[in-house]
């Protein structure tokens, strides 16, 4: 259901504009204060591509099932295993501060739903 005040969607994932991605759009879930936990938002992770993609672990940059891995591409593999230190550090911070101020992101963001 739809914010009445904004009319935003809250479950929708916010693009985390991470470079050296290979044009691959990392996407991560605002937590619970957003949205009912429920128990796939644990471990933390981001969808690759669209909101629906397949989820990655943020510690490996694994596949976070085998169903995860059976969604993804070559490229999104690539991606994955070539990412530097410092892109994977950038990824989990920027994932973590989705998860834990998405509503105020939301709030911010409006429809553009994209951290610069």
């Amino acid at each position: 259901m739809a914010d009445p005040l904004s009319g935003i969607q809250p479950t929708r994932r916010i693009d985390l504009r991470v470079p050296d991605t290979n044009g691959i759009s990392i996407r991560a879930n605002p937590g619970p204060e957003v949205t009912d936990f429920r128990p796939e938002h644990d471990p933390p992770h981001v969808h690759l591509g669209s909101n629906d993609g397949p989820r990655v672990d943020t510690q490996n940059f694994k596949p976070l099932s085998k169903k995860d891995a059976m969604r993804m591409n070559k490229e999104q593999f690539k991606m994955c295993s070539n990412l530097s230190d410092e892109t994977k550090a950038l990824i989990r911070r920027r994932q973590t501060q989705v998860f834990k101020f998405g509503k105020v992101l939301i709030g911010i963001l409006g429809s553009n739903r994209s951290i610069l």
